[in-house]
């Protein structure tokens, strides 16, 4: 909490947190006392602290509430119907498709997931979620990254593109077709050009080794 409010004091335009918080601090005071109870038939008493240092991820969502932070989601694919009792999916993203007559559907192609592990509801209040699944090839190499996924047939933005959105204070896209599917992603002034599937090609440069 401490790191995300120094960046966003010092300008940060977006703050993507590639980690999932999808579990309850294990940390916090109440889940501690909780724990020791359940496990050593403990009973403590803490007192005097505020009411936010009880939950350190109340603590987290209050602090980041407001600032341009997205949080990380992971999609799940293959898995089975979404349960009622799951937890609820974040808010998804905007999504204009233009298709052009005689292109194929823009949802052609695309990554489909049936569910996905997501932050905590009140983490989600805060602050909008990006995905954080990658596509290595065959070789471990990650040479393409997908930019959207269909969970549960709502849009959802790759991590990066997400803060892109947060960074340009846009709330949704436009997606474009061509002859094969999906062809481009629009963020504001920006159009990426995509494969079929939703998948941007990472531009390497430089000699072997080198980070692009």
């Amino acid at each position: 909490a401490e790191l995300i409010r120094k960046c966003a004091e010092r300008g940060a335009a977006a703050i993507a947190l590639d980690i999932l918080l999808a579990e309850p601090d294990r940390s916090s005071p109440n889940n501690m006392r909780s724990a020791l109870l359940r496990e050593a038939g403990l009973d403590v008493e803490v007192s005097g602290l505020p009411p936010l240092y009880e939950d350190y991820d109340l603590l987290l969502a209050e602090e980041i509430r407001g600032l341009p932070v997205v949080l990380g989601m992971y999609a799940r694919f293959g898995a089975p119907e979404r349960p009622a009792e799951a937890p609820p999916l974040p808010r998804p993203v905007g999504n204009v498709e233009r298709e052009a007559a005689g292109d194929l559907p823009i949802r052609s192609h695309t990554h489909r997931a049936e569910d996905a592990t997501v932050p905590l509801p009140v983490l989600q209040q805060a602050a909008p979620c990006g995905l954080i699944n990658m596509s290595p090839d065959s070789d471990g190499f990650v040479r393409q990254v997908p930019l959207i996924t269909f969970v549960d047939g709502k849009t959802y933005m790759n991590l990066g593109l997400r803060a892109l959105m947060v960074a340009t204070g846009k709330s949704s896209i436009m997606t474009r077709s061509g002859p094969d599917g999906l062809s481009s992603i629009r963020v504001g002034q920006f159009e990426i050009p995509v494969s079929p599937q939703g998948n941007f090609t990472i531009p390497f440069t430089g000699p072997r080794g080198e980070y692009p």
